[in-house]
């Protein structure tokens, strides 16, 4: 509120809104405020909330700066640093060509671009904190010392909560320091008035609202005559107005800032849904920001504040609280002005805040409630929920994000120019404002389209389309020698259109989700010019996914982990990895043509795994793999071999355990949830699926989707009636097997209540259930996807010196006429290589190698088995026989039973042949996952050798599905 005398009697200290309290009679405004005698203990506390207060402001504005323009700015900072920069025209758009602007964010580019090259993206990010705690500084200096400071300090930290969604790393930021010391200059008065013309000159260098310099001086001044005191001098707004033309766009500096442009408020741009969106306010869909701290924080800052100018309305300013309204105006229009605000609070209504702070009354209650709610922020603010659930990507971090994909695109359209693919003279459309954003700095000297210059593009006038049939229809783009289209963000209609048979597009290029594009050269219409190079750089999906490749996937070096509960949580995103999204949009691809061919499936699973492999803690790729097994399962390969046990078995565990490894590294995955609760459905583990589903709709509920919130919920009612009688069923089944773990479980598995099978096993000692309790106990943690646990239990010591002593395990398998089968393999080295071909951790080959070898010395001792039994065989029929004749009294099933018992491994002699073979197809489809086809193809034509011994038998599952691939690798391959 400005300086502080004493000017009363007896020493009581007043209040002065400006500098002289000899020439005060007719300030309204000045109140004695008398001193308050604060302890020591007070001062500590005060200077301690202060501190967290600031700590806060730290913290909400720490966090990776993932707005695209920042590449752009940063490319025109790199232009202005190397003289190259036209302050008359647009380096970066060939839409704008011929207009003249005024970028008034010159000197801001600049500097970021020298901060960029001193410290990265870390360094920006830095500097933005330090603007946000600065900004909260200068409302903090108008604090008084001598008085309880904890409501004051209460405000500040609900105005930053309030400001934190657009405490970006873009200009704004920079005006609300300015708008901060501005207003905090006209607090001061008297030798402060001298700064406020340099303050202008900066601001209209910075950013385009330094048009609030002229307005709040204004607003100053005329508030100074309405109260007849004339103490600010008529100088100040003419000066601060005429400030505002030193720049180096002259008079065209006074062009208004998009949010106020008329030009771009009246134009087609700013009805478009897509940019829309970012101008609109917090009241038009208020639903959706209900779990938003920041949304009730603003509403708490402008009830509050205005009750608090209300309360004080002898005392506050005119200037005040026209500033106050005002801006309070701008933030229930557009919630991007909302910074705007919560500055004004900061500074004008602190010190309104601190005069009617209770020093005696409830105060006790008031310090330390003040204290919680901060650390209740900051303690938001560390774990990313600040923002609700849609803002989880605001996580505590330094570094500037650029979109994986589009980077790939830029090297992408760089090695095209390299080349001569590309000509100086041809150009590229992008269809997202993003990419255009992100390649001005990633392909230097390429010229877009549409960036997020909404202004500047709205007086273009041009009208930019919206999906790729208005893309080929449109008659402006005819001129402009536009050759190749880039899909930065492909929608399902999109796809749809590229996958049609009558498409006008081919595919050029898959970088991550950005998509190349050129028109057919028949179905050229005129509104792009032919490009020869478009021949040479067709898609092939056949060929890249079943082509000649030597290299194998990379392996994860661990498996995602649960994070301690004070450690930031991991940013989830899925555009993380460029290799992750690519995988969604090979997916989507496919589920759009609805074809099915696997080509686009294995490439989403290779991609994944990369993907994965790069960063296991990315929650997105583990999802997408998982995607990607269930999309190969619906396309030729089930159809190949559906009766395969062996192959069902390893796609629903690697299905289970990519889903798991997802719900691991991002929790607040609500695909991840959906997914893994329909396939433990699909499997028979009901309980699991419904604590899956329970979780599913706590996530439902902080989004706010009330029709998908209904039908979970009616899932969950299902479910959780089916279950009340399994358990039921279960309790009775049980009561007399208290001292039998294996029995019990074994029961409530069969009943779906894997959950308390596994309770029972873990709970129990294994001196109780044996080998065949630890057997069933490993086959449930590896088919519910606990991949850490199976792995910790198959690799205790006594099982890896003794790994038969699990036994076997055994796999129902139908053969090609519907005739069941049963495949017996050894239980470890089965497990380990489901173990391997879903988490990627080790080689999948060493366990199927083990299993083949124990195969191939069964099939050498087949011969020397029949001559061993070939006695007793003879006498059991004569036996048989004799006894049939003479009436024996034994059973006939008992005879039927030993003779079935001495003939059984000669029968199933007659299948290992197709069992080694299928095991191979196995292992063909592990090193096609890996990207080894040459490898592929040899194990899958050593398979198609093994079953051409059993042809007659039609016991060969797998025969199909190796025939399946042999022909595309073979056709790939020529």
């Amino acid at each position: 509120m400005g300086a502080f005398r004493n000017c009363g009697e007896n020493g009581t200290r007043y209040t002065l809104d400006y500098h002289d309290c000899t020439r005060n009679e007719n300030r309204a405004s000045m109140l004695p405020v008398p001193s308050v005698p604060t302890s020591r203990f007070a001062r500590v506390f005060d200077a301690v909330l202060l501190a967290l207060v600031l700590g806060l402001a730290l913290l909400v504005s720490s966090f990776v700066a993932r707005n695209s323009d920042v590449w752009s700015h940063l490319a025109m900072g790199r232009l202005i640093a190397g003289g190259q920069y036209d302050f008359a025209g647009d380096p970066l758009s060939y839409s704008t060509e011929g207009l003249r602007w005024a970028n008034h964010a010159w000197l801001t580019e600049w500097g970021s671009y020298q901060l960029f090259k001193l410290g990265g993206g870390a360094g920006l990010v830095w500097a933005k904190a330090i603007l946000v705690i600065g900004i909260v500084g200068i409302g903090a200096s108008g604090i008084r010392r001598d008085r309880p400071m904890w409501l004051a300090a209460l405000l500040l930290a609900v105005a930053v909560v309030a400001l934190s969604p657009r405490a970006t790393l873009q200009p704004m930021i920079v005006t609300c320091m300015l708008f901060a010391a501005l207003l905090r200059l006209l607090q001061v008065g008297g030798r402060a008035y001298s700064l406020v013309p340099a303050l202008a000159v900066l601001w209209v260098n910075l950013d385009g609202w330094f048009v609030l310099a002229p307005l709040a001086v204004g607003l100053y001044w005329l508030a100074d005559r309405w109260s007849a005191s004339r103490r600010v001098p008529l100088w100040l707004p003419l000066a601060t107005s005429g400030a505002c033309l030193v720049s180096p766009f002259h008079v065209r500096a006074s062009a208004l800032p998009a949010e106020l442009s008329p030009t771009f408020l009246a134009s087609e741009l700013a009805s478009d849904p897509r940019v829309a969106i970012q101008f609109a306010s917090y009241f038009t869909h208020p639903r959706d920001h209900l779990d938003n701290a920041s949304f009730w924080a603003f509403c708490a800052l402008v009830a509050g504040g205005t009750a608090l100018l209300i309360a004080r309305r002898r005392q506050a300013l005119l200037w005040e609280v026209a500033i106050w309204f005002i801006t309070v105006g701008l933030t229930a229009w557009q919630a991007r002005l909302v910074p705007l605000c919560a500055v004004a609070a900061i500074v004008l209504l602190t010190p309104h805040a601190q005069t009617i702070t209770p020093a005696r009354r409830w105060s006790r209650g008031g310090p330390w409630a003040a204290l919680a709610l901060v650390l209740a922020f900051g303690l938001a603010a560390w774990s990313g929920w600040l923002h609700g659930g849609r803002g989880r990507d605001r996580v505590l971090g330094w570094s500037v994000h650029a979109d994986p994909s589009i980077v790939w695109a830029g090297e992408t359209l760089a090695t095209w120019r390299r080349d001569g693919s590309l000509t100086a003279d041809q150009r590229v459309l992008t269809t997202s404002p993003d990419a255009t954003n992100t390649l001005a700095w990633f392909a230097p000297g390429e010229r877009g389209d549409l960036d997020t210059r909404w202004e500047l593009h709205a007086r273009a006038g041009r009208k930019y389309p919206s999906n790729l049939a208005d893309i080929a229809g449109v008659d402006r783009l005819k001129n402009r020698n536009i050759v190749a289209v880039l899909l930065a963000d492909p929608t399902p209609q999109s796809l749809a259109a590229i996958s049609a048979p009558d498409s006008a597009w081919r595919v050029l290029k898959v970088d991550g989700r950005a998509i190349w594009l050129a028109l057919k050269p028949a179905r050229n219409e005129g509104a792009f010019e032919p490009w020869p190079a478009s021949d040479l750089l067709r898609f092939d999906a056949s060929l890249l996914a079943f082509g000649s490749g030597a290299e194998g996937a990379p392996r994860p070096e661990r498996l995602p982990q649960d994070r301690a509960w004070w450690k930031p949580p991991i940013t989830p995103r899925w555009d993380r990895d460029a290799d992750g999204a690519s995988a969604t949009t090979f997916l989507n691809w496919q589920l759009a043509a609805n074809a099915s061919d696997p080509a686009l499936p294995w490439l989403a699973v290779r991609t994944a795994r990369r993907a994965v492999a790069a960063d296991p803690d990315d929650g997105q790729a583990w999802l997408a793999l998982a995607k990607s097994y269930a999309v190969l399962g619906a396309t030729a390969e089930n159809r190949a071999a559906s009766g395969s046990g062996l192959l069902t078995e390893l796609r629903r565990v690697q299905r289970i355990t990519a889903l798991t490894q997802a719900t691991i590294a991002n929790p607040d995955s609500e695909a991840a949830r959906e997914g893994l609760a329909s396939t433990l459905s699909e499997v028979g583990y009901l309980d699991r699926a419904l604590v899956e589903r329970r979780r599913q709709k706590t996530l439902l509920k902080r989004r706010g989707d009330a029709e998908r919130l209904a039908s979970v919920t009616a899932q969950i009612v299902k479910l959780e009636d089916d279950l009340f009688d399994r358990e039921c069923s279960f309790h009775v089944q049980t009561a007399k097997l208290s001292g039998d773990p294996l029995g019990r479980a074994r029961i409530a598995l069969s009943l779906g209540l894997a959950n308390v099978a596994l309770d029972t096993l873990l709970k129990s000692s294994p001196d109780l259930y044996r080998e065949e309790g630890v057997r069933l106990l490993a086959a449930l943690l590896v088919s519910t996807g606990q991949a850490a646990e199976a792995e910790t239990l198959l690799n205790r010591k006594e099982l890896l010196a003794n790994p038969g002593s699990l036994g076997y395990h055994e796999v129902p398998s139908l053969t090609e006429t519907g005739r069941r089968i049963v495949y017996r393999l050894p239980a470890s080295d089965w497990f380990r290589f489901l173990l391997a071909a879903s988490t990627g951790l080790s080689d999948a080959r060493i366990p199927l190698d083990n299993l083949r070898g124990n195969l191939t010395a069964e099939l050498g001792g087949v011969g020397a088995y029949r001559n061993r039994i070939a006695s007793p065989v003879s006498k059991q029929v004569a036996a048989d026989i004799g006894l049939g004749a003479s009436g024996s009294l034994l059973p006939r099933v008992v005879i039927d039973q030993q003779r079935e018992e001495l003939a059984r491994p000669v029968t199933q002699a007659r299948f290992l042949i197709a069992e080694r073979a299928d095991l191979t197809v196995l292992d063909g489809l592990c090193e096609l996952e890996a990207g080894r086809t040459a490898v592929a193809l040899r194990e899958f034509r050593a398979a198609l050798a093994d079953y051409a011994g059993v042809a007659d038998l039609h016991a060969a599952p797998a025969k199909p599905l190796a025939e399946l691939y042999r022909r595309e690798l073979e056709r790939a391959a020529r």
